[in-house]
């Protein structure tokens, strides 16, 4: 890895600068290992255990600083799964892992680097980054094909450990990366479950889907740190039919709703929410003809405007030997689409510029 920064003098030559915005890495790694997979089946209950074994080899030259480093490790990752069905429509599952990896070159390298305008990272710990995390899962499914009923769910974990923990200090409209020599931990829950249902009329079915998740874990800002809390919530709603031999239509909605904040401040910031609709009419009166009709409304509380419009419209001729559509788009002529969203203590805000109302005629061809 060579990287440097260089600044321009007022003439236009560029100036060397000094060793903190420099690099000269070698970072070598090398693995060999064996898997061990154990399985068992009778039937009804499946098993499976893994026991993969690797020997890591490290070889680190940061030529700038003049510092070499080497490091053999044995890494054992073991997992554990199990699925048991009780009939032919229910069976429950479960499992369990656990893994240790080290970081790689983008961990290592102790000179700046420019991620992109408005950001610079560098490492300032001389150690081997290091992780483990392990979890484990439980989930059912049913199915009755002759009832048209699916239902799915499940519960997970997850908890990690790392040696290092990162942040960022913010400057102005920049952002520096740290780092310290501080072990940090996250853990994490989430529920979901998943639903569909066949109806004996117009060839509909229902589908619905709902989940929470929650976390906790510890950031590095402007050197503090932050023991942060988050949790969301999120459900969703589809039902398709066909009324007629000649026409479609589908309707989805969709809600969700995250918080994020810190242990010692919970009214710290406020909760995001948001929904989603879309429908869709598809009318076929001939075999050669298609016509499309499409409408999208998006509610953003975090957005401004909070609520945004969308529509398009189209129609297909088809023959034997060519095509020819009109696609007509944003029919509601909006100008802008504004989004929103957090990540930990981070607010996130998205603007984007968007082409008026218009209509683009298609026609295509079959050459043989």
């Amino acid at each position: 890895m060579e990287t440097e920064l260089l600044k321009k003098a007022l003439d236009g030559h560029s100036v060397a600068t000094g060793d903190s915005l420099k690099n000269s890495l070698l970072y070598n790694t090398y693995q060999t290992g064996l898997n061990q997979s154990y399985s068992f089946d009778n039937g009804t209950i499946k098993a499976k255990f893994e026991l993969p074994l690797t020997y890591y080899a490290l070889s680190i030259d940061d030529r700038i600083p003049d510092k070499q480093e080497k490091q053999n490790k044995l890494i054992v990752n073991p997992s554990f799964s199990v699925n048991y069905q009780i009939i032919p429509e229910l069976d429950f599952s479960a499992g369990a892992n656990f893994s240790k990896s080290y970081g790689g070159m983008d961990s290592r390298y102790t000179g700046y680097v420019m991620q992109n305008y408005r950001n610079l990272q560098r490492n300032s710990v001389d150690r081997l980054f290091e992780t483990r995390s392990g979890g484990g899962k439980f989930s059912f499914g049913y199915r009755n094909v002759f009832q048209a009923l699916f239902v799915d769910g499940g519960i997970n974990y997850n908890r990690s450990w790392k040696n290092l923990l990162y942040g960022y200090n913010y400057q102005w409209i920049m952002s520096v990366r740290t780092v310290i020599d501080q072990p940090t931990s996250s853990e994490g829950y989430g529920v979901n479950i998943n639903a569909s249902k066949g109806l004996n009329f117009w060839s509909a079915t229902v589908r619905a889907s709902g989940g929470y998740h929650a976390g906790k874990s510890e950031l590095l800002i402007q050197d503090a740190i932050l023991d942060v809390r988050s949790q969301g919530c999120s459900a969703n709603g589809s039902f398709n039919m066909s009324p007629l031999s000649f026409a479609g239509f589908n309707y989805s909605l969709s809600w969700y709703r995250n918080k994020s904040y810190t242990a010692d401040n919970p009214g710290s910031f406020s909760p995001l929410h948001g929904t989603s609709q879309n429908v869709r009419i598809s009318l076929f009166p001939s075999k050669t003809l298609t016509v499309n009709f499409s409408f999208e409304h998006q509610y953003n509380s975090a957005a401004n405007p909070r609520c945004t419009y969308f529509s398009d419209a189209g129609i297909k001729y088809k023959h034997k030997q060519w095509d020819l559509e009109l696609a007509m788009s944003n029919l509601f002529n909006a100008r802008q689409y504004v989004s929103a969203s957090t990540s930990d203590v981070s607010a996130y805000y998205y603007s984007y510029e968007l082409r008026p109302a218009n209509a683009l005629l298609k026609a295509r061809f079959k050459l043989k």
